[in-house]
């Protein structure tokens, strides 16, 4: 019988195959680490770049405007802003600025405006005046910011023309930057005093100029004949106010108040409650006061007086027609 021929193949041992595929992985590895050192090399040139640019001279913020607002006087803002050397319009802090501005409790918001190449311009947003809480026995005024936190004491010398619009120079003399250095949690001195104070002297400089022309030049500059000049400051009337306008105080000045500001005003406050600037509002007679006027409809808001809470079984809205609805 024929015998088979048997061809034997050895097999590779299996160390030879990983042997010869570990140069070719280590070589596709080389490449990819190469590639990734040549981008994180680019990456970083580029991050140089841009910290290079920002903080360059080329949009240095030399020209930094601050605009004030209605109870924002644009020096106090400007003494609470203190921006570091460097500063540019690239790499301003607006966080510390409105965490700067904010000391003063009417701010709530901060808009910070670039105008290339080197001007800022700073505008504080004012909180919105929700409420004014008076309390009788103190003869003060306390805003009450639509957030729920106190705001500040509001002057109550108050002037209002005869539409029953509050001028302008009457409204605001809360000394606002004074407590944003203090912490501001007390109210302020008299301020009442200082108009008053104001419309005496005017009183008697008119007074004192009238005595001295003595020859009969005040009626030759116009006297009580002529008719009234309405363009002419208050001072200008002989007695320290025109006819048409009427100082208020106390209640009758919180009307007013809470009249300018579109806001409720809470009235018959017990003098135990404490506010405290930029603080929340936490006194369980104001809360209860501010949530029973949350069930009223804009309609009847804008016909309410003033809302009486002396004690949360008491609350009472005494409307401007008169009626009182508890």
């Amino acid at each position: 019988m024929e015998a088979k021929r048997l061809t034997h193949v050895a097999a590779a041992p299996r160390g030879s195959e990983q042997a010869s595929a570990r140069p070719r992985r280590s070589a596709g590895l080389s490449r990819a680490h190469i590639a990734l050192v040549a981008v994180a090399g680019v990456l970083a040139l580029v991050a140089l770049a841009v910290v290079v640019v920002v903080n360059s001279s080329l949009f240095a913020a030399t020209d930094i405007r601050i605009v004030g607002s209605e109870h924002v006087a644009q020096d106090a803002a400007e003494q609470l802003i203190n921006l570091p050397e460097g500063t540019t319009l690239l790499n301003v802090d607006e966080d510390q600025i409105v965490e700067s501005l904010k000391q003063n409790p009417w701010v709530a918001g901060v808009d910070v405006k670039r105008e290339y190449p080197h001007t800022l311009v700073i505008t504080p947003r004012e909180r919105a005046v929700s409420a004014i809480m008076y309390v009788a026995a103190d003869d003060i005024a306390w805003a009450i910011g639509n957030d729920g936190c106190w705001i500040a004491p509001l002057s109550l010398a108050v002037a209002v023309d005869d539409s029953g619009a509050i001028v302008e120079s009457g409204i605001v003399s809360t000394a606002i930057s004074d407590q944003a250095e203090d912490g501001g949690a007390s109210a302020p001195t008299d301020t009442r005093a200082d108009p008053s104070a104001d419309g005496a002297d005017a009183s008697e400089d008119g007074a004192a100029d009238a005595s001295d022309a003595g020859d009969g030049s005040a009626s030759d500059d116009g006297g009580s004949d002529a008719p009234a000049d309405e363009d002419k400051p208050a001072e200008d009337d002989g007695d320290g106010e025109p006819a048409d306008q009427q100082d208020l105080a106390g209640l009758g000045a919180a009307e007013a108040l809470a009249r300018h500001f579109g806001a409720l005003l809470l009235t018959d406050v017990a003098s135990d409650v404490a506010p405290s600037s930029g603080s929340d509002v936490s006194a369980p007679i104001i809360l209860a006061g501010l949530d029973y006027a949350k069930k009223f409809s804009s309609d009847f808001k804008a016909q309410i007086k003033y809302l009486s809470v002396p004690s949360k079984e008491a609350i009472a809205a005494n409307l401007v027609s008169g009626i009182e609805v508890a």
